[in-house]
């Protein structure tokens, strides 16, 4: 089975804070968002597993989980001042209606896809931030090493028994 690194960029604008906020987006979809005016507790940006795409016309930015499954999420952002800024991912059964959420300020958290779900939510909730850098998020399997959320990752050689030249790759 294959594992994969679900990386996740700034979302669609309509679910982004902008009263009163300036954002600016850089070419590597890197992210400054400010807004010293903001109350906490207010999303500064959500993304979804689920979308009407009728009425919204845009698919998804999470991907599909398996449930009862360990997967890790990993925060690529900062703020001014530390720490002004939580993560939250609240799990929704069928009808919609929510089943389980969790909270956390680490920029990295490890959690099980619950017995029920079927999509999720996660969002950056603003806890006294005036500017938040974002660079993205990324989901994956929690067996995978933590040192795939590196921004240069070295694969362990495919070939290191044989006499032949090591290939290294590099992602």
């Amino acid at each position: 089975m294959q594992n994969y690194i679900n990386q996740v960029y700034w979302g669609p604008s309509w679910n982004t804070y902008y009263n009163g906020s300036k954002v600016t987006i850089s070419a590597k979809k890197e992210v400054d968002f400010n807004n010293p005016l903001m109350v906490p507790g207010k999303d500064i940006i959500k993304w979804g597993s689920v979308y009407n795409f009728q009425a919204n016309k845009i698919v998804p930015q999470l991907p599909l989980l398996r449930i009862n499954q360990r997967y890790r999420i990993s925060i690529k952002a900062s703020s001014e001042p530390a720490q002004g800024f939580f993560t939250r991912i609240i799990f929704f059964n069928g009808q919609g209606d929510e089943i389980s959420r969790l909270e956390f300020h680490n920029l990295e958290k490890a959690f099980t896809f619950p017995e029920g779900a079927v999509h999720y939510e996660v969002s950056l909730v603003n806890t006294g931030c005036t500017s938040l850098q974002f660079k993205r998020l990324e989901i994956c399997p929690a067996k995978l090493p933590r040192s795939v959320h590196n921004d240069l990752w070295f694969h362990q050689p495919v070939n290191s028994d044989s006499d032949q030249p090591i290939n290294i790759v590099v992602m």
